[in-house]
């Protein structure tokens, strides 16, 4: 057995103050972390900011930061504190000035692993309760890397991205165990998209071969109303193991996963095995 202590750090509506969006967090974490052992910790994305994609702005630049950062710099002393891997969504200025939709993963001590910059970045202007102006703000990403921690291979999607199986399909192919997807789903039209949410994870969980754990922000920001549900799902069957319950805001999705189910799964059903790329479209 490979056992990996897991928790999804599920936070509330942001404000503009980033050092309290972060203490929050932070405050999550602490919580996950008492009295438990805790490997992994993942938050949901631009966890430490109000959505400000939703709106179209002229000024922008305040809520980007390097990293390292204010923020990494936070996490990191988390990191150190609870002894625990840590993946959590802001909005990255780069060192050439460039602004993205990005994940940073720290290791226990607090050193960044790597920096996941979202892929697929949208842009969906009308009607005004759904609208995203993204590509406004972020330049997408131009790789899919995995990163090796102590405890698990691990690989990052951002929201958007996890609907393009093709990114799900290359993180696995690349040894992916786990996958961590912090996102912002929002309902659309009063109406949360629950099925496809779950479907997706799921299935992606299932056809892979790999753990997901999927952390949505939760609550009602300014007008649009975030979703939360956050699940960890198995390979195994798409199994969902935790999930928030229903209208939950701040809250953690913990629990226990073995690795070894992943080398039970691809036995069972050689999905890898039996692909055909000679097949498939490349473009």
């Amino acid at each position: 057995m490979r056992p990996l202590h897991v928790a999804g750090i599920q936070t509330g509506p942001g404000g503009e103050d980033i050092a309290q969006n972060v203490a929050r967090g932070l405050g999550l974490l602490e919580a996950a972390a008492a009295g438990e052992r805790l490997d992994l910790a993942v938050f949901d994305e631009l966890f430490n900011l109000r959505f400000f994609p939703v709106d179209r702005l002229d000024r922008f630049d305040q809520y980007f930061e390097t990293i390292p950062g204010p923020t990494t710099e936070l996490l990191a002393e988390a990191a150190r504190r609870h002894s625990t891997n840590i993946v959590a969504g802001i909005a990255e200025r780069s060192a050439a000035g460039q602004y993205y939709n990005s994940a940073v993963v720290l290791d226990r001590r607090g050193q960044v692993v790597g920096v996941y910059r979202k892929t697929h970045v949208p842009l969906m202007a009308a009607p005004e309760d759904r609208a995203t102006y993204e590509r406004n703000y972020f330049r997408p990403g131009d790789d899919l890397p995995i990163f090796q921690l102590d405890c698990a291979t691990l690989g990052v999607l951002i929201c958007y991205d996890r609907h393009f199986p093709e990114a799900w399909r290359t993180l696995a192919l690349r040894g992916a165990e786990i996958v961590a997807v912090p996102t912002g789903a929002r309902s659309w039209n009063r109406s949360w998209r629950s099925g496809i949410w779950e479907a997706l994870l799921r299935t992606m969980a299932y056809v892979n071969g790999v753990f997901v754990l999927g952390v949505n922000r939760a609550g009602i920001e300014e007008r649009t109303t975030y979703t939360g549900d956050s699940m960890l799902v198995s390979p195994v069957g798409g199994q969902i193991l935790q999930r928030a319950q229903e209208g939950a805001i701040d809250c953690v999705v913990a629990g226990v996963i073995d690795l070894d189910d992943i080398v039970r799964c691809a036995e069972t059903i050689p999905f890898r095995r039996d692909l055909r790329p000679d097949l498939y479209c490349s473009g």
